[in-house]
């Protein structure tokens, strides 16, 4: 039954990184959607979904307080972005 599944894959995948990109800020608060981001690093979507996702991550931490942790996101999505 496994492989049935693995068939969907590629879709369920699409739609978690759509809704990841473009359903999350603004949806949930900062420490959900901080949650949600680190999870979807998880993901192996690639450096340019992997650089999105950790400015998320800064841009929510910088509105929750925590510039320190928001400037090593920031560090390491500029890095990914190479």
């Amino acid at each position: 039954t496994y492989a049935y599944f693995r068939l969907f894959f590629p879709e369920v995948k699409s739609l978690t990184r759509h809704i990841l990109r473009n359903n999350i800020e603004g949806a949930v608060n900062d420490e959900l959607a901080i949650d949600a981001w680190e999870r979807a690093l998880d993901l192996q979507f690639g450096k340019d979904d992997d650089a999105y996702f950790l400015q998320k991550m800064a841009d929510a931490y910088e509105r929750i307080g925590d510039a320190y942790t928001a400037g090593v996101c920031r560090d390491e999505a500029l890095r990914l972005a190479g």
